[in-house]
């Protein structure tokens, strides 16, 4: 920062930053009072940890080791040297946050904050994501007494843009005012019969997507990009969208960026990078869908040393459902890991979907078997099916 260099503190360099134990420990644990407990003893990042057992307990915590944090909570970068700030220590396992039991017998996690308060001062802030795809999974939830199986897996793959419905708004008054560009215009019908969801052949979802991204890079650059290039940042945090929504929908006056005059001209503008994509788009507006941009991109680690052995290694590269603002995470190279839904008892009802699936042998004809569930999100059995061979290791 500011031209020096900076050593950041890591915690899988410190003693101990591996422990299996705990690990091994958690597959034999019989409640979640036992789960959490074993839990704390882990060595590795800190991670969500989401529990439930068959007496119907849940809990949540942070599997891994916490640092005790000294001064830290403004989360600005410090020095070390003088003692008044760093870590001291790891908390003790009755110090990491829990949530047990809560009164609405729901639990969510997706990637964002959970807690606040002491129990914020004490894990910190590394980056959490914002709330978008977490509200969703807690409305999904909240919208009903009982799952089942596929209801859960139908809040995994739902592609609903929910956050997104501002922005729809805001495009269709941006081209309605906007008198110039026939390809604004021919937008309008894509933007308003969007449907709102992250499907490989919606044209307007990647419209009004792509649109929000403008507007929000635009807004930034203008108000707040030089005071953060000062700061050593150059790029729109993850934490700053909503403040912005928020100028472009009240529209205050005195805060219209300069040189515009309007918020209609700061929204005209944010058109231009759009209209200008779609006319270097072979086939326009109608080849402009969502599913051009947002593919598989799964690539073996092989392919970026020999890129010839990808016909072998890598799975289709095929327009993909989701984004990273739904419950449904997907963008080009990056994803769910893992689709789970069981139940403890029932594990014959239970649901599992895995990227490329679960053989890393590019010659097994197992390899790349659940890809095809994953990419779709349609059902697959947790369980195995009947065994069709057997690998026997010699002495």
């Amino acid at each position: 920062m500011d031209g020096r260099p900076v050593a950041w503190a890591w915690t899988a360099h410190d003693p101990g930053a591996v422990r299996l134990d705990g690990l091994l420990a958690l597959e034999s644990a019989k409640n979640v009072r036992q789960a959490l407990d074993d839990a704390h003893q882990v060595g590795l990042p800190q991670q969500n940890l989401v529990l439930g057992d068959r007496d119907g307990h849940i809990a949540w915590t942070v599997i891994g080791q916490v640092p005790r944090r000294v001064g830290l909570n403004d989360q600005l970068p410090h020095s070390w040297a003088d003692g008044a700030y760093g870590w001291n220590g790891y908390l003790s396992a009755a110090e990491i946050p829990e949530i047990i039991d809560p009164p609405s017998g729901l639990l969510w996690t997706a990637n964002n904050r959970v807690v606040g308060g002491d129990a914020l001062v004490k894990l910190g802030d590394g980056g959490y994501a914002d709330g978008v795809r977490a509200s969703r999974i807690r409305d999904r939830l909240v919208a009903r007494d009982r799952f089942v199986e596929s209801n859960l897996l139908a809040i995994q793959t739902d592609d609903r843009a929910a956050a997104l419905d501002p922005w729809q708004r805001l495009m269709l008054d941006a081209i309605a005012a906007n008198r110039r560009d026939k390809t604004v215009a021919d937008m309008r019908p894509y933007v308003t019969a969007w449907g709102g969801r992250a499907e490989p052949g919606s044209v307007g979802y990647r419209l009004v997507r792509e649109f929000r991204q403008s507007a929000l890079t635009l807004v930034f650059d203008k108000l707040i990009g030089p005071v953060s290039a000062r700061l050593g940042g150059n790029a729109l945090p993850l934490v700053q969208w909503w403040p912005i929504e928020q100028l472009l929908v009240q529209r205050p006056a005195l805060l219209v960026p300069e040189p515009f005059k309007t918020w209609d001209d700061v929204l005209g503008a944010a058109l231009d990078p759009v209209a200008r994509s779609v006319d270097n788009t072979q086939g326009g507006l109608a080849a402009y869908e969502w599913g051009a941009v947002n593919r598989t991109g799964i690539h073996h680690p092989f392919t970026h040393s020999v890129p010839l052995l990808g016909y072998l290694t890598d799975p289709p590269d095929v327009p993909l459902a989701g984004d990273n603002m739904v419950p449904r995470v997907a963008v080009p190279g990056f994803g769910a890991s893992e689709r789970l839904v069981v139940s403890p008892g029932h594990e014959a009802l239970g649901l599992l979907e895995m990227p490329v699936g679960q053989s890393d042998n590019p010659l097994s004809p197992y390899y790349g078997a659940g890809q095809d569930a994953w990419v779709k999100g349609s059902p697959a059995p947790l369980l195995p099916g009947a065994p069709r061979w057997t690998l026997e290791l010699m002495p």
